[in-house]
């Protein structure tokens, strides 16, 4: 660069792709379900127990932008984890995933601001669908939501709460 001239800055910056965090215990489906995310677009993170759902949103929570969660599994089940993560101030979209009826299940998570709910097997297609409408619906203008006063999606990430992580930097 030559003196008294300005560097040009660039125009393009890197984005990273959407990651969505895939909670099943069933490996088939679950493998399913991962490629048929990677196919449409967005990364997708497997975890093959509630246990591991919870420790990977713990470390990686400023990465997830969504949870894709079964019901029944055999550690911790759905219900127990979505309960965990809202007690630790998650505010990540979820999607719950069951065999069972919608108005069997829903009662069970009053209050726990799940996003959607995903009746299985159901198609790979709808799912995809309903993970980008749940996205498009949860994206809002960055800074603090006036109702809980916690980060909106698309905010810088801070420490987690209930975490003593802290983002890498960046």
């Amino acid at each position: 660069m030559s003196p008294g001239k300005p560097r040009e800055a660039s125009s393009t910056f890197e984005v990273e792709p959407t990651l969505i965090l895939v909670a099943d215990d069933d490996p088939a489906l679950r493998s399913v379900v991962l490629q048929g995310l990677q196919k449409a677009g967005f990364e997708a993170l497997p975890a093959r127990s509630g246990a591991e759902t919870l420790a990977l949103v713990a470390s990686l929570w400023y990465r997830i932008s969504l949870i894709l969660l079964d019901l029944s599994m055999p550690d911790l089940d759905g219900e127990q984890v979505c309960r965990e993560l809202r007690r630790r101030g998650a505010d990540l979209p979820i999607i719950l995933c069951s065999g069972l009826p919608e108005a069997d299940v829903l009662p069970r998570f009053e209050g726990l601001g799940l996003a959607a709910f995903h009746k299985k097997p159901g198609s790979l297609r709808a799912l995809v669908a309903l993970v980008s409408q749940v996205l498009a619906d949860s994206s809002g203008p960055p800074g603090p939501d006036p109702g809980t006063g916690r980060a909106a999606p698309g905010s810088p990430p801070g420490p987690c709460p209930g975490s003593d992580a802290a983002p890498p930097p960046g």
